[in-house]
């Protein structure tokens, strides 16, 4: 049990160093800084606000603003998220091959820089909040989703890490997947209840945090227990699923980078 404690100790300091050491080295000699992590959902935002605005001027959702940010960041946290963690052995394939760390840091410490770029991401969904007499008090419930997101996507980086150690085309395969997801998942739009593509997203795990990480903003109410225990569940396995897949192949990532 002590040296249980002791491997997580070590692969959080590490993965907190690796993080903080590559969230200032991307932003180092940027004339914007960090507001560069701003820019693309910003500029995402404005212009689906405007194409609906201009095109689809009736709609029945509810500060649909928040809605689309809301929906947008969560999503773009995902999508960024499991990408980056498919190169994530490559890349470091020579710090694997040299010194003798815990492997798990390395997926760890890229979900933990997603995660300090997010939420300079919340403040935006604060500011909105505000401006539409949302409620803030959706932040804290926010927050919690979030958590519970970045729990799974952790799990599902831990897998993609595994595979993209041996399938060089797989950030090829999510591209498009992600692109796919994105009009899938409604983000900028609701789907009737029962029509196809109501259905097809209550196979959509994604659609679950986004939908419980609106609730307070859109509608003024707590998710249900029901949602917020199917999203522990689902974080909850998924993470001990992706823990297993990576620590069963992890000796063979140095012969493979």
């Amino acid at each position: 049990m002590k040296e249980i404690k002791n491997k997580i100790s070590e692969v959080i300091g590490l993965s907190f160093s690796l993080a903080k050491a590559n969230f200032k080295l991307r932003n180092e000699g940027s004339y914007l800084g960090i507001l560069w992590y701003l820019l693309n959902p910003l500029a995402l935002f404005f212009m689906i606000l405007f194409i609906r605005n201009e095109a689809f001027a009736t709609t029945n959702i509810p500060n649909y603003p928040i809605y689309l940010l809301v929906g947008l960041l969560m999503h773009n946290f995902f999508i960024q998220l499991v990408g980056a963690s498919i190169n994530v052995i490559q890349l470091n394939g020579n710090f694997i091959k040299s010194i003798k760390i815990p492997l798990e840091a390395l997926v760890v410490s890229r979900v933990l820089q997603s995660v300090f770029s997010h939420l300079l991401e919340i403040i935006l969904i604060f500011i909105c909040a505000i401006y539409l007499n949302a409620g803030i008090e959706g932040i804290f419930i926010y927050l919690a989703v979030f958590f519970l997101l970045s729990v799974f996507t952790l799990g599902l980086s831990f897998i993609f890490a595994t595979l993209g150690a041996h399938i060089n085309d797989l950030s090829n395969v999510w591209i498009v997947l992600g692109q796919l997801l994105f009009f899938i998942t409604p983000i900028f739009h609701a789907p009737k209840v029962d029509s196809l593509l109501y259905n097809v997203n209550l196979w959509n795990p994604l659609n679950y945090f986004i939908t419980a990480g609106r609730e307070m903003f859109i509608y003024g109410r707590f998710p249900s227990a029901e949602s917020m225990t199917l999203l522990v569940l689902i974080s909850t396995i998924t993470l001990l699923i992706g823990l297993w897949v990576f620590n069963k192949n992890k000796h063979t990532f140095a012969e493979l980078v």
